[in-house]
């Protein structure tokens, strides 16, 4: 009888043997995510205690915490932060929300052309817009010089170095880029709810109240909390127009304390802390509200998405948003070429066009070196970040495993913690680490490249995820079945079904690394220049119009690579959610 026993106790024990080694990968690879995302947060937090930046040697304190709550002025910069953060969520969401109505749910004329130049925008450097801005909006800027010298005016309305300027170009910027995220919810949507509502004697109007709004609430929810944890976050807009002006939110305040002399360490990690506790709590309030509210919109019986006819207003909506890509697209992208040529940034006159700002540019030492480091890092970073959203998205949508969850969770942090914060935590915990490690990382590409792959993570994941939710498990099962094994399956099934979406992913982390500035800020050296960088350093020496001729260089990349893919096919590169 023991005898008997024995064997059935050493199957079991080599199956459980089996099972536990069969999750080597899964454990591997959330141990690699989690390092890469945790740790550099973990590290903010030890940070925030410490009395000097990472290279120095430091003890622990609470004089950061001691300071914030002593200035005065701490109080105004949450209440800016705040209070920005709302106006240009509601503005943003709002358009966004109109424009993925417009072009997806009615039938306005052109809808494929606007869509197609409204995913152009998407990869528009955000950096040579806001240049763009300063050109037209400074005070002897473009349309101030038309309203004083055109039209008449006793002096120029517009004044982009306020309050207004950094709503109006966070509006317009963040407008294109939540329509992006947001479209793919109108697109999808039966249309048959909508129809059956108009057939029971409900108008267009209220059926868009009662079936089509709420209907798309947690899409349109789910975007308001992004956008608004974004607008917390942002950077680059209070940098270049509010800093001039004496506006400070906790992104411009904290990096102040950071890189501007004199140095308040302490304090400028505490208010990091306080962006990251805030943008987390949005975080975890956003998945409270969403939790249980699930709508059926796409149901497993055919269907066909029909748009709303408008009659006469169809035009009116044709026009409005022409309006809006002239205003966000045409406009800046215009003022932007033909001020690289003026003699002085924003001062239009026909006798000073010249070339010199385009020789300062490309004659400078540097220029080519700027410019392969930003290739180099672009690529390195889309592609090893490409590799690892795949391989992550792989075990959320395909595996059963109880790490599927909290990975997917970890991968998509980054997306909801600003880039100067990543940053800020990325630089604690490899300089603080420079003592144990074989290679200098602080002011190297690869210090660079490893931000870049953090931040754009979760997009990736993402991308990757719903491009193999889209595939059928027949296929791969029916390669298993026919003796194939699990690597003959992704070589040949897994990988020329995914190259589409790899791609499509690829180039958005490609653009992410050539024009975010605030997620490398704190970590770029003199060796490690690339273009959004070079930018900051000529704006900041006060060479605006070299900066502008770095802008459109910046912008030419980025549009290279949304050239490559409307080529390839790839069109509708985000079309996510």
């Amino acid at each position: 009888m023991e005898v008997g026993v024995a064997p059935r106790v050493r199957r079991v024990a080599r199956s459980t043997i089996r099972l536990d080694l069969s999750r080597v990968p899964t454990v591997a690879l959330f141990v690699v995510v989690g390092a890469l995302v945790l740790f550099p947060l973990g590290m903010l937090v030890f940070g925030s205690f410490r009395t000097d930046a990472p290279y120095r040697a430091s003890d622990f304190t609470l004089r950061g915490y001691a300071d914030i709550v002593a200035d005065p002025s701490i109080v105004q910069v949450l209440w800016t932060s705040l209070w920005l953060a709302v106006v240009r969520t509601a503005g943003a969401v709002g358009i966004a929300v109109f424009l993925a109505w417009v072009v997806h749910r009615t039938d306005t004329p052109g809808r494929e052309a606007l869509d197609a130049l409204l995913h152009f925008r998407f990869f528009i450097p955000h950096i040579p817009i806001i240049l763009a801005w300063i050109l037209l909006g400074s005070k002897k800027g473009f349309l101030n010089s038309f309203a004083t010298d055109v039209i008449g005016l006793p002096q120029g309305p517009f004044d982009v170095f306020s309050y207004a300027g950094i709503i109006l170009t966070g509006i317009l910027g963040w407008s294109s880029f939540l329509y992006v995220f947001i479209s793919p919810a109108f697109r999808a949507m039966d249309a048959s709810l909508e129809e059956s509502a108009r057939m029971s004697g409900a108008g267009s109007r209220l059926t868009l109240q009662r079936i089509t709004v709420p209907l798309l609430a947690p899409a349109i929810l789910a975007t308001m909390v992004l956008a608004f944890v974004r607008s917390i976050g942002s950077f680059e807009s209070e940098l270049f127009l509010g800093t001039p002006a004496g506006i400070y939110v906790l992104t411009t305040k904290m990096f102040v304390h950071l890189k501007y002399t004199p140095l308040n360490y302490p304090a400028g990690m505490a208010l990091a802390m306080i962006l990251l506790l805030l943008t987390l709590a949005l975080v975890v309030a956003q998945w409270r509200m969403l939790r249980g509210r699930e709508y059926v919109t796409v149901t497993g019986r055919g269907y066909r998405p029909r748009p709303m006819q408008l009659g006469r207003l169809r035009w009116l909506t044709l026009a409005v948003v022409v309006l809006f890509l002239v205003v966000d697209l045409v406009l800046p992208l215009g003022a932007l070429i033909v001020g690289s040529f003026m003699s002085v940034a924003g001062v239009f006159l026909p006798d000073s066009f010249t070339l010199a700002h385009y020789g300062r540019v490309f004659g400078d030492a540097a220029f080519p070196q700027v410019v392969a480091n930003t290739i180099v890092v672009a690529v390195a970073a889309a592609t090893l970040g490409m590799l690892l959203s795949g391989l992550t998205a792989y075990v959320v949508v395909r595996t059963r495993d109880p790490l599927r969850q909290p990975l997917d969770m970890v991968s998509w942090l980054p997306w909801a913690i600003p880039g100067i914060v990543m940053g800020l935590g990325l630089l604690w915990a490899y300089v603080f680490m420079q003592r144990w490690l074989p290679i200098t990382l602080y002011g190297s590409l690869a210090l660079l490249v490893m931000a870049f792959l953090v931040v754009g993570l979760p997009l990736g994941v993402r991308v990757m995820s719903a491009t193999m939710i889209q595939i059928s498990s027949d296929l791969e099962e029916s390669a298993r079945i026919s003796g194939a094994s699990w690597l003959a399956t992704v070589r040949h099934v897994w990988l020329p079904l995914l190259r589409p979406g790899f791609l499509a992913g690829w180039l958005i982390l490609l653009t992410l690394a050539v024009r975010d500035l605030s997620t490398i800020v704190l970590l770029y050296g003199p060796r490690s220049q690339v273009l959004s960088s070079r930018l900051f350093d000529w704006w900041q020496g006060g060479f605006v119009e070299e900066g502008v001729v770095l802008g459109l260089v910046q912008a030419a990349i980025v549009l290279g690579a949304f050239g490559l893919a409307h080529l390839l096919g790839q069109r509708r590169l985000v079309g996510t959610s």
